[in-house]
């Protein structure tokens, strides 16, 4: 499910709501994406949003070549590039930023220097 959607997952509680998992199940539904994320099937963004790993690299490869292109890049820009919602590309860009691979100067990202 996490694949299909591509850029634009469900956070945990559509992900429950698709499953048919009751809300007292949420604490398994974690669990079972926590040995994923171990597994590197999925990578959690944002509290409540994992990506599955295609998708992920997908996305992490096109900013890098956008910044490695252009130097910088903003949120409008990268929704754009990825054809998602401004949702999906703040998450993204944010865990990027904390993962280290960006960092963000005011409105734009840049690639971090290693």
């Amino acid at each position: 499910m996490l694949t299909r959607a591509g850029y634009h997952p469900p956070d945990l509680k559509q992900l429950a709501e698709a499953l048919k998992l009751p809300l007292t199940d949420m604490p398994h539904l974690r669990t079972v994406l926590s040995a994923m994320e171990r597994e590197g099937r999925v990578i959690k963004i944002a509290t409540d949003l994992y990506f599955s790993k295609a998708p992920f690299e997908s996305a992490k490869s096109q900013l890098i070549e956008r910044l490695a292109a252009d130097g910088e890049i903003t949120a409008a820009t990268y929704r754009d590039v990825l054809n998602a919602s401004r949702k999906y590309a703040i998450a993204l860009l944010d865990h990027f930023d904390h993962s280290g691979v960006t960092t963000r100067v005011g409105d734009v990202r840049r690639l971090r220097a290693r």
